[in-house]
């Protein structure tokens, strides 16, 4: 007796792993080029952030400070990108980047809000520092040249300057 659809035959075993191979040999190769152009973005972005750290060099600041106001000139031969700021209160600090560009020779300054740090309290204005700030220390920054998403602010970190507020 004889059941239909049961004398069709399937693929040679030959067949089958050669069928086998390629599509292994083709998600290896999907594989490797996905990761090349993964790395390669990372290994420019990397050459352009220690360019950046290489332009620290041709970077310098002067900070002058009165009690509620703070100037920052860019005594250097290189336009900043921005600055680093570390506000120290009591046992708490802040961190913050101010992106601003001050070109060679100019100057910008820094404001101490009325503005009392704490938990979830900062000032509005990027340009200004806590009013319960007792000192900081402010580093020049530049960002990597080329079009790099969400690229950080690159501190000078010897080109800091520490205040007394």
């Amino acid at each position: 007796m004889k059941k239909r659809g049961m004398n069709k035959k399937g693929i040679s075993p030959t067949v089958a792993t050669i069928l086998l191979v390629g599509f292994v040999v083709l998600i290896i190769l999907i594989i490797l080029f996905w990761s090349r152009d993964v790395y390669q973005e990372r290994a420019e972005k990397a050459g352009a952030v220690a360019q950046t750290l290489t332009d620290c060099e041709f970077v310098n600041i002067e900070v002058s400070a009165t009690p509620s106001n703070i100037e920052v000139r860019n005594t250097g031969s290189v336009d900043l990108d921005g600055l680093s700021v570390k506000e120290d209160f009591g046992a708490n600090i802040r961190l913050s980047d101010i992106i601003i560009n001050i070109p060679s020779g100019e100057s910008v300054p820094l404001v101490r809000s009325d503005v009392i740090c704490g938990e979830g309290t900062e000032p509005t204005s990027p340009l200004s520092l806590c009013g319960n700030s007792e000192s900081a220390r402010i580093w020049p920054g530049k960002t990597p040249e080329g079009n790099y998403r969400n690229a950080p602010l690159v501190k000078c970190t010897n080109k800091f300057v520490d205040i007394k507020l």
